[in-house]
């Protein structure tokens, strides 16, 4: 039972109730060595491995936050939208917090305010705006302090665990790079010349000084070299040389562009021409120092020759495969692309294709040139042309507008239920983007008739609500149509197309039960005689919400009678015949009408005589009907009906479509199922589960069986980008659902993109997204079947991790193992060269991580590779200094990653620190010498010989033959000779020989010094090149003679007891130096000259002290009797290490004495008398 000042220290380490501390140590109770007595005789310590639990300690209230960091909303304008929710467990909140919880260094412009949303919950928000919000502007020190009263049962506020948090962080982001503003031009600006005419530059950094050289091409088809001998910042170049490196000329108009096409790390040549050749000048030097090899003429397949003169190549990652490809502009202003099918190091170009990705022809002679001009990680093209202008051609998402119906339809009811839809753009537009819409023909209505997007809100979806039109006519189930127009003044978004959406509407006029029919009326309410086979149909064609009458005849004539009168008093008008564009149809005209193309407006289906149904499309409106000028035969896959067909139109089978069922002459009815877009396969949403790489899919309107095109299946993840699978070909296992498992390249790219659990991207918060093109259900290629937007749900996210590392110090490759790496869109940017941290020679104060290298792209999902240079290279080189996984120090090697090296998965940090070996090569192995022992030693005789020897091994070199004068020792003590013998081509034996002058234990040396001469190696001249070739520092260990045996004894003289009665109580220690007792001393040790009456015992209290007594009682003990020649005798047998009893020094000791004491006398007194006698005077005197 602890207590006092132990309990209190115990219970300041062991402060929480379980097995581990407050701060997340697990608990350990070690002992030291014999904490239970001396047991085995060897170490019982016990330091590690033993937990305790601990239990009593009572529960203090204490505060959580769910987050540590507010995050500026994607406006970028200051405001918080994010809220941190703080949980107080064992106590609850008071009621009123008002002036209870305090909020300091809150920035300029935002308001802190807490809410109490529960007992036990508070919510914290910042309002307002803050007046700094860039990215420079984060705080960490946001401070939040619970006032006393805060807490029911805590009556002082600082009791309560975390009642004060002062590391709350806010995150501003700096607005989306805008595009690059440039400054009026200067002419020939930092030392260049001019270049007579026809001047077209290139930078790069040829010398390798870390600033950009320019290379110059002209009319005349020479190169000319500007060396800049300023700085990155400071351009200063030097006068031109021409053709410089083994460049040569290349004839007409010299265009150069420079890259590392065969991936060896330096720059070479690609240089067009006007004949249309592009000439490659391989660097056979390096990075610092080139030489062009000659030139070959359009290499790896490219080939752009006439009429496609004039060529002017750049070379850049344009599909981000990790390999450069080429855009070569030519003569007639167009772009021509030749994909690279190779490898980084061995380029091979595909057949160009001609102003792909959205490029267009600029005019006369194309220029382009390649980089990231918005700062969004893609590559953004400016093209050139003979007149003078610079084309730009932003990468990006085209502009678009995705509209989503809920659950994949809108269907209303009149008087009754509503339905919505959303819209959301694309792409971040430049300017607000309005969406106008219309409801074309008036039966149905929206919540709103216009909708605004900005640059802030672009990517939120925003709600349409319909409602059906509750008008009295009785019309069955019907549809509307809402048309959307797009304003803006930003071009690319103005006057978009955007999707109609189709509306279900369930009709509540029609009355219930069965008809009664009134008898006939001919040619009733203004309708006239149209002749034989009158075929009536009837629709609002004008759009006033009554119907009119369209009416074929046997002539094959469409007869239109509007109706000016009104829903429930129909007055029509005179005929019109074949109105608004419609035709005549032969014979036997027997019209329909119904919005086919779901425009909103009514469509035109005729049947005729010979079994045709011809389809007029309205590309008027709903009030001014206007009719295709030629009709289609049999549109939609109708087919011929054989004979006098009279179609009509109706959602027979409630799918929300136009089915179309078709009368004919012998009086068969023709069914004909609609199953385009409203029953067009659809996908609802998704599911990726990194740890098996399968990406489950719930579709609808597909059939088990089907086969499924997975290379239309888009993804889009971090940052916005997509990524289009090439995975194989999947068949849907149900009617509902199919599952790709992705191949290894489909892997690292959707896993950089699909990068933390949930709906949204770690690093930019991008909406996860799966898109299909159209047909991507093969068995359904009728109509557009392409899906544009459903959610994907990812989960267990894989945290990329590093294993072990290798590098190579002749080459600078480093080659990193680990698993899970992921792809990054955009190029050479997947692994982050400046999170790696190297430690090896001098430890972790001496850690080098990565400036110079540049990012690095992988190929599989467990290594990639960096080839280290310059500094870098420096700088690695110093601490892995010897081949292995351990330093020239002794120090293991190790590969450290910061946070986010594979980009920003899982959302959380990804740092990968410690236990990362690295095995280094390439270091050129020094000769090196090594001695089995640094010290020679006397032999036991001590008379200063020394027999022992001392093996010299050589590695990486042989000895010479002959070492007779090749190894040279001094500082050999007098008396003794070196010598040495080559025992085989690695291995020399020294030895010492003769016997040392002086050789006491004082004596001993260590300096003795051996030094290899020149020669004494085969491969080695100079023998300083040999480590250890001289050593210093040997020694030499005589010893003193070896120490005789001898006994002492703690008094020569026993003394006789105070009593005098002849014992004797006093005792002799005999005490054994450099040697021990035997165990069994009963027979080892004889007495002689022994007074009579004593006799003499020996104890063996040690292992070197014997305790000697003599017992009883002397018979003789006066004074006079004490003897001196009591004699001890140590036989053989008696000593450990020394058999003969007589070579321990005082084995025998004859002087030994007995001191008796004679009685001691006792003072007595004496009287001369007994009697006092009267004197004679008898006067009672006493004389």
């Amino acid at each position: 039972t602890l207590s006092g000042a132990d309990k209190t220290d115990v219970d300041a380490l062991l402060n929480a109730n379980g097995t581990q501390s407050s701060d997340s140590i697990t608990y350990n109770l070690a002992v030291a060595d014999d904490w239970n007595g001396p047991i085995t005789g060897g170490d019982i310590s016990d330091l590690t491995g033993n937990g305790i639990t601990v239990s009593g300690i009572s529960a203090v209230p204490t505060l959580s936050y769910s987050t540590d960091t507010f995050v500026e909303d994607a406006a970028n304008d200051g405001t918080i939208s994010t809220a941190i929710t703080i949980t107080l467990s064992d106590d609850t909140f008071a009621a009123d917090l008002s002036d209870k919880i305090v909020a300091t260094n809150v920035p300029a412009g935002l308001s802190a305010s807490f809410a109490r949303t529960s007992d036990t919950v508070v919510t914290a928000t910042l309002t307002g705006s803050a007046t700094a919000h860039a990215n420079a502007d984060d705080i960490a020190d946001l401070s939040f302090t619970f006032q006393d009263g805060a807490f029911v049962n805590t009556a002082t506020a600082s009791d309560v665990t975390g009642y004060a948090k002062s590391d709350l962080g806010i995150d501003f982001s700096d607005p989306a790079p805008a595009l690059p503003s440039f400054q009026t031009p200067v002419t020939n600006p930092f030392g260049l010349s001019a270049m007579d005419y026809l001047a077209t530059p290139t930078f790069a950094d040829l010398d390798g000084d870390g600033d950009l050289d320019a290379l110059i091409g002209n009319q005349d088809g020479h190169s000319f070299y500007f060396e800049n001998t300023g700085s990155a910042t400071s351009p200063a170049f030097a006068n031109a040389q021409t053709d410089p490196f083994g460049l040569s000329n290349v004839g007409k108009r010299a265009i150069p562009a420079l890259a590392d096409l065969d991936g060896d790390g330096d720059l070479d040549a690609l240089i067009g021409n006007k004949d249309g050749n592009s000439l490659y000048f391989e660097n056979t030097g390096s990075p610092s120092s080139a030489a062009f090899a000659n030139a070959q003429t359009d290499p790896f397949g490219l080939s752009v020759e006439y009429p496609f003169r004039y060529v002017s190549p750049t070379l850049a990652d344009l599909d981000g495969d990790g390999d450069l490809d080429a855009l070569i502009g030519n003569r007639d202003g167009n772009s021509l692309y030749f994909e690279n099918t190779g490898s980084p190091s061995s380029p091979a170009f595909a057949s160009a294709q001609v102003n792909p990705f959205g490029l267009s022809g600029v005019g006369p002679r194309s220029s382009p040139t390649l980089a990231d001009l918005d700062g969004d990680g893609d590559l953004d093209a400016l093209i050139g042309n003979d007149p003078g202008n610079i084309l730009f051609f932003l990468n990006g998402t085209p502009p678009g507008v995705t509209v989503a119906q809920t659950d994949g339809d809108t269907s209303v009811t009149e008087g009754g239920a509503t339905d919505t839809y959303t819209l959301v753009l694309d792409s971040q537009p430049t300017a607000d983007v309005v969406i106008t819409l219309d409801t074309t023909n008036d039966q149905v209505s929206v919540d709103t008739p216009t909708l605004t997007f900005t640059n802030a809100n672009w990517n939120t979806p925003q709600t349409v609500t319909v409602s059906a039109v509750d008008d009295s006519v009785g019309e069955g189930p019907h549809f509307g149509v809402i048309a959307h127009s797009v304003s803006s003044t930003d071009t690319a978004y103005d006057g978009l197309n955007i999707d109609r959406v189709s509306i279900q509407i369930a009709d509540d006029d029609l009355p219930s039960g069965a008809p009664t029919f009134q008898p006939p009326l001919t040619n009733p309410f203004g309708l006239s005689d149209v002749g034989t086979f009158a075929t009536p149909t009837f629709a609002d064609l004008d759009g006033d919400g009554d119907l009119d009458a369209l009416i074929g005849n046997n002539a094959g004539q469409n007869f239109y009678f509007e109706n000016t009168g009104s829903t429930s008093s129909a007055a029509f008008a005179s005929a019109q015949t074949d109105p608004f564009g419609l035709s005549d149809v032969g014979f036997n005209a027997s019209p329909t009408l119904a919005d086919l193309d779901g425009d909103g407006d009514l469509d035109a289906l005729i049947g005729d005589r010979y079994g045709d149904s011809f389809y007029f499309e309205n590309t008027g409106s709903t009030s001014s009907a206007a009719f295709a000028s030629s009709a289609q035969t049999d549109p939609f896959e109708l087919s011929d009906a054989r004979h006098v067909v009279t179609p009509t139109l109706a959602d027979l089978d409630g799918d929300g479509d136009l089915d179309a069922l078709i009368g004919e002459f012998s009086g068969n009815t023709f069914y004909f199922e609609n199953v385009p877009s409203n029953s067009a396969p659809s996908i609802t949403s998704a599911t990726y589960d990194s740890s098996t790489n399968v990406l489950s899919v719930i579709a609808a309107n597909i059939t088990s069986g089907d086969t499924i095109d997975v290379s239309k299946l888009t993804l889009t993840g971090e940052g916005g980008q997509t990524y289009t699978l090439t995975s194989a070909n999947v068949t849907a296992s149900s009617d509902t659902a199919f599952s790709v498992t992705l191949n290894a390249t489909d892997q690292l790219y959707v896993e950089g993109l699909l990068n933390q659990d949930g709906t949204t991207s770690a690093g930019s918060s991008a909406a996860f997204n799966l898109a299909a093109a159209d047909d991507w259900d093969t068995a359904v290629t009728d109509g557009d079947t392409s899906i544009t937007t459903s959610t994907v749900t990812v989960s267990n996210t894989q945290t990329p991790t590093i294993t072990s590392a290798t590098y190579d110090v002749s080459t600078g490759v480093l080659e990193v193992t680990g698993t899970n790496f992921v792809h990054q869109d955009g190029a050479t940017n997947d692994i982050d060269l400046s999170t790696l941290t190297f430690t090896g020679a001098g430890g972790s104060s001496a850690a080098f991580t990565l400036t110079t290298s540049s990012d690095v792209e992988i190929t599989d999902a467990t290594t990639f590779s960096a080839t280290l240079s310059g500094a870098d290279k420096t700088a690695v080189d110093a601490l892995l200094n010897a081949n292995g996984t351990q330093s020239s120090d002794s120090i293991t090697y190790n590969l450290a990653v910061a946070d986010d090296w594979n980009g920003p998965i899982t959302g959380g940090d990804i740092s990968d620190l410690t236990g990362n070996g690295i095995t280094v090569s390439g270091i050129s192995a020094v000769p090196a010498l090594s001695y089995s022992t640094d010290t020679f030693v006397e032999d036991a005789a001590n008379d200063g010989t020394i027999s022992t020897a001392i093996t010299i091994t050589l590695s990486d070199d042989t000895f010479a033959a002959d070492l007779s004068d090749k190894i040279v020792a001094t500082n050999v003590p007098a008396g003794l000779s070196a010598s040495f013998v080559r025992t085989s081509d690695t291995v020399v034996t020294a030895t010492l020989t003769g016997s040392a002058t002086a050789h006491a234990n004082a004596d001993d040396i260590a300096d003795l010094t051996v030094t290899f001469q020149d020669g004494a190696f085969v491969n080695t001249a100079t023998a300083a090149d040999v480590t250890g070739y001289a050593k210093s520092d040997l020694g030499i260990d005589f010893a003193d003679p070896v120490p005789i045996p001898a006994l002492t004894y703690s008094t020569d003289t026993f003394v006789e007891a105070a009593a005098n009665d002849g014992t004797i109580s006093t005792a002799i220690t005999i005490t054994l130096s450099d040697d021990t007792f035997a165990a069994d001393l009963s027979d080892k040790i004889v007495a002689t000259n022994v007074p009579a009456g004593l006799s003499a015992s020996f104890v063996r209290t040690s292992d070197t002290v014997v305790t000697a007594t003599l017992t009883g009682s002397a018979t003789a003990h006066a004074n006079a009797d004490d003897i001196a020649d009591l004699t001890v005798t140590f036989q053989d047998g008696a000593f450990v290490n020394t058999a003969t009893a007589a070579d321990v020094t005082g084995y025998a000791k004859s002087d030994l004495g007995i001191d008796f004491a004679d009685p001691v006398p006792i003072p007595a007194l004496t009287y001369s008398t007994d009697t006092f006698v009267e004197a004679a005077a008898n006067d009672g005197t006493i004389s």
